[in-house]
């Protein structure tokens, strides 16, 4: 499966593990856009990236301006990854940050990416 052809739009993360040069994401199922049908257990596997960063996006009102911020610690993972957007070398995964439920940007460049089913 490549990134570019599965969707995670409102399905469920079931953990995200991050380490130093490595991140797993395991979510409840996928959307393949190439055979049309959801796929159970869709894991994530991104690893020997060149830059890697997480961005928050803040807004102290509804509908008002946005303040991103790059968060160097206490990372903020998945509840739901609502968008995949891979171009080139970069990879921008977006979504609600379980934590906080603010929208974050995970964002890769030159990473190797594998995804799977089971």
């Amino acid at each position: 499966m490549k990134i570019d052809n599965i969707i995670l739009a409102d399905c469920k993360i079931i953990s995200i593990t991050i380490e130093e040069r490595e991140i797993v994401i395991k979510s409840e199922k996928g959307y393949d856009i190439i055979e049309k049908r959801y796929i159970p257990d869709i894991t994530i596997h991104i690893k020997d990236w060149e830059v890697f960063q997480i961005k928050m996006y803040i807004s102290d009102k509804p509908f008002g301006k946005f303040s991103e911020i790059i968060l160097e610690k206490n990372l903020e993972t998945f509840d739901l990854i609502q968008e995949i957007e891979a171009v080139s070398d970069s990879l921008i995964l977006k979504g609600y940050s379980k934590e906080a439920g603010y929208w974050i940007h995970y964002c890769f460049t030159n990473a190797t990416t594998y995804v799977y089913a089971g």
